[in-house]
């Protein structure tokens, strides 16, 4: 077995090789029996004739070799890929057209399954991937909904800082909502902004670096007089002190309190929460100044130790989320709208990898009822593009009938000149999938340029092997109908066929496909209409202000 295997690799590698020395081979024979022969005092001619009618049909001896060799297929395959490529180079604008409707199907889908991609495993914008990056998530019961998220007490929080077994170190945070002034003129007062209050491990947990400035790090939180200092995020750098580098040192207010700035974050992160225009990270013990009132709705991430995974580190959570609940000073929550102290449900604590989008405890049901909605579209995205391909290639096998019909009668089996037309099926959609990469990398290098962006658009290669798979297949099941309805013809009247004839029989195929069309498109288009109801819907006036450049903001959850 491994003879015969190694053998048949060899014939496969040095195929050329060995079809150049069978040429040879047989050369030389030829030549030695037309040698004898006029040896024999027949004239060279004659000779010839002779060692050639005794040698055999030269063809067929050579096609017995390869098929010795188990290279037949590659053979007839490279010849009929050569036999497309003429083809194709006959109808320059028919294959044209075709390649682009392809290439653009494919690249939907496969942008499709990328956002996918990206929503499910991108962490947050600005933070470094890291295996032992872990969010620590509350939740509570919210009925029928499933599960809600819950914030944590300041106290819940210093309990889980202090789990010294599964977590190397853990940063708590809290956001608020001020009024930021970033000078006298009036267009830079009364700025509403987000502050950020964080323990001293937020930033090295995250893995962030700030790009200018020692950051909170070299501040003793605990000294009241470095209270009121801020990293201030890129955004807020650029429009309030137009990327001026001597920015470090000076005083901003947040609500009436002087704030030093002592950094300015990297120009993609925006926290583990939502992003807003102008953003200020500080110490947690300047809420106090800032903010009136207790906090209990604090966020967590961490770094796990070597060899702890999340589901040992999340037993551990769970724990002290059972024992926080117990007491009587014990997990609690506050109405957003009332401010009043509401029970917790059935409260829990879970460790997850630190992503974008996971701080719902239902992120894993949402990515998979959008991994089904977007499969789907991409499913009737390739079918839709593959159906209006099919109906070109039925048109340009029903043209090609008297072709078809003057093989068959030379000798080709039917089933010859149908792996022939699927041949070029096939070669037409890998063309298209390399084109369609080509779109694919442009159009995330465009889209991954924007600061703003939630999440950096990637495509991985098993997703793109999966998409161009199903395209590929989808491409020449819907290649395979034209290739059998133009094989099935009676030769004498192929041969004889006018073109209103041909016209005729391929109307008939036609019309299916158009109907198949209709069918596919009718669900893509409910569906789109109702992802824009969803968008439109979801539209939201957003507070004006003189700098601000977002007069609308969009909420859609997917």
């Amino acid at each position: 077995m491994i003879d015969r295997t190694r053998a048949w690799l060899r014939s496969i590698l040095l195929r050329r090789r060995l079809e150049r020395e069978m040429q040879e081979e047989m050369a030389e024979h030829l030549e030695r029996a037309t040698e004898r022969l006029v040896a024999r005092g027949l004239s060279a001619a004659e000779a010839r004739r002779e060692a050639l009618r005794e040698f055999g049909n030269l063809a067929r001896l050579q096609e017995e070799a390869r098929y010795a060799r188990g290279t037949e297929w590659l053979d007839a395959l490279v010849a009929d890929a050569r036999f497309a490529l003429r083809h194709f180079a006959r109808k320059p604008g028919t294959t044209l057209v075709m390649l682009v409707v392809l290439a653009v199907g494919m690249s939907i889908s496969t942008l499709l399954f990328a956002y996918v991609h990206s929503y499910a495993t991108q962490p947050p914008p600005g933070v470094p991937r890291a295996d032992g990056l872990v969010r620590i998530r509350g939740s509570q019961d919210d009925g029928a909904a499933g599960r809600a998220v819950r914030g944590f007490s300041e106290e819940e929080l210093l309990a889980y800082r202090k789990l010294a077994g599964p977590f190397a170190s853990t940063a708590g945070w809290t956001d608020a909502r001020v009024a930021l002034d970033a000078g006298s003129e009036v267009d830079r007062r009364g700025l509403d902004a987000k502050v950020t209050f964080v323990t001293e491990d937020y930033f090295p947990v995250l893995g962030v670096r700030p790009v200018l400035g020692p950051g909170l790090r070299a501040f003793d939180a605990a000294d009241p007089a470095s209270v009121p200092v801020a990293v201030i995020g890129y955004s807020a750098w650029e429009r309030l002190f137009g990327r001026d580098p001597g920015v470090i040192g000076s005083t901003v207010a947040v609500n009436g309190v002087s704030v030093t700035v002592v950094g300015v974050a990297p120009a993609r992160f925006v926290g583990v929460g939502a992003p807003a225009a102008f953003q200020l990270w500080m110490p947690l013990a300047a809420r106090s100044l800032m903010v009136p009132g207790p906090a209990d709705d604090f966020r967590a991430a961490a770094r796990l130790r070597p060899g702890v995974s999340p589901r040992e580190a999340g037993a551990a959570a769970r724990v002290v989320a059972a024992r926080m609940a117990a007491s009587e000073a014990g997990i609690r929550a506050r109405d957003p709208v009332t401010g009043l102290e509401v029970r917790v449900r059935a409260p829990s604590t879970e460790v997850v990898p630190l992503l974008s989008a996971n701080g719902d405890p239902m992120f894993d049901r949402d990515v998979r009822l959008m991994s089904a909605a977007v499969g789907f579209l991409a499913l009737l995205v390739l079918l839709i593009t593959c159906t209006n391909v099919s109906a070109l290639l039925t048109g340009l096998a029903a043209a090609r009938r008297h072709e078809i019909a003057v093989r068959l009668s030379l000798g080709a089996s039917r089933a010859r000149v149908v792996r022939q037309l699927l041949t070029e099926s096939a070669l037409l959609a890998s063309a298209a999938g390399a084109a369609a990469l080509g779109i694919v990398a442009l159009a995330l290098g465009t889209v991954n340029r924007f600061p703003d962006l939630p999440m950096r658009l990637e495509v991985t290669w098993p997703a793109t092997l999966f998409t161009f798979g199903v395209a590929l297949a989808v491409g020449v099941l819907f290649g395979l109908s034209p290739a059998l309805h133009a094989t099935r013809l009676a030769l004498a009247g192929a041969l004889r066929d006018s073109s209103a004839a041909i016209a005729a029989a391929r109307a008939g195929l036609q019309r299916g496909l158009v109907v198949a069309q209709i069918a596919f498109t009718q669900p893509l288009v409910v569906l789109l209409a109702a992802v824009l109801l969803l968008v439109l819907g979801s539209y939201q006036p957003q507070r004006q202000s003189e700098l601000a450049d977002q007069l609308l903001r969009l909420s859609l959850r997917p």
